[in-house]
C-alpha cells in the first residue's frame, strides 16, 4: 500500500531519467530550507520541526491529528542554502499533490519500486479519507 512508503519529491527537466538513474544530482533547487519549511509549515500547520542530522542539514517536519491526517516530511539542504528535494513518510496522494502545487514540484519518485508515482492517479484509493 503507498500510504506506508516514502516519497521523494522534487523538480527536474521532465525528461529526467528516475534518480537511480542520475550520475549527477539533476533536480532543480527548491528553496532554502526556511522557505520550504515556512511553506510546508502553512499548508500543514500542525507541523513541529527538529533539527537532524550529523551535520545539522536534515529537517524533520512531524505532526496531525486524526481529521487531517499526519505528515511526515525530511528536508536536508544539499548545498548551502539549497534544498532540491523533498521526503515524503507514509503520505496519502492528497498530501503528495498538495505539497506539489505548493512547491511547482513535478516528480514524485518512489524508490521501494524504483520507479515514479502519479498521485493523481491513487486519489481514488483515499476519496474516503
Amino acid at each position: 500500500m503507498e500510504g506506508q512508503d516514502h516519497y521523494y519529491l522534487y523538480r527536474a527537466a521532465e525528461d529526467s531519467p528516475p534518480m537511480t538513474e542520475w550520475k549527477h544530482f539533476l533536480s532543480i533547487p527548491i528553496g532554502t530550507k526556511d522557505e520550504v519549511k515556512a511553506k510546508l509549515s502553512l499548508l500543514f500547520p500542525h507541523l513541529a520541526w527538529r533539527a537532524g542530522g550529523v551535520d545539522g542539514r536534515n529537517w524533520f517536519g512531524y505532526g496531525g491529528n486524526r481529521l487531517e491526517g499526519t505528515q511526515d516530511f525530511l528536508i536536508e539542504e544539499d548545498r548551502p542554502g539549497e534544498v532540491h528535494i523533498i521526503v515524503a513518510n507514509r503520505a496519502d496522494p492528497h498530501t503528495l499533490i498538495g505539497v506539489m502545487e505548493l512547491l511547482e514540484l513535478n516528480f514524485v519518485f518512489r524508490p521501494q519500486t524504483n520507479e515514479f508515482f502519479d498521485p493523481h492517479q491513487h486519489i481514488h484509493d483515499h476519496s474516503g479519507s
